[in-house]
């Protein structure tokens, strides 16, 4: 079992989710990509993501999983 294999497991359907969960609870927002084949999905941040965390929060989360800094 590879680490992209066991993290995905602790996860369960990412797929299902982000759709089911994430875009239900207005944390994003899912938009159909026009013309593309197989079809594709744009996601952005939702009103409930805006209300709570800052864009800059989100850069600092990031940089961190990444060892970067700010």
């Amino acid at each position: 079992m590879t680490a992209r294999t066991s993290t995905l497991l602790e996860f369960g359907d990412v797929k299902k989710l982000i759709i089911e969960e994430f875009v239900k609870q207005n944390y994003l927002y899912c938009i159909r990509v026009a013309h593309t084949v197989p079809v594709k999905y744009e996601f952005r941040c939702g009103a409930r993501a805006f209300r709570e965390t800052s864009k800059m929060r989100v850069l600092e989360f990031v940089a961190k999983m990444h060892n970067n800094k700010i």
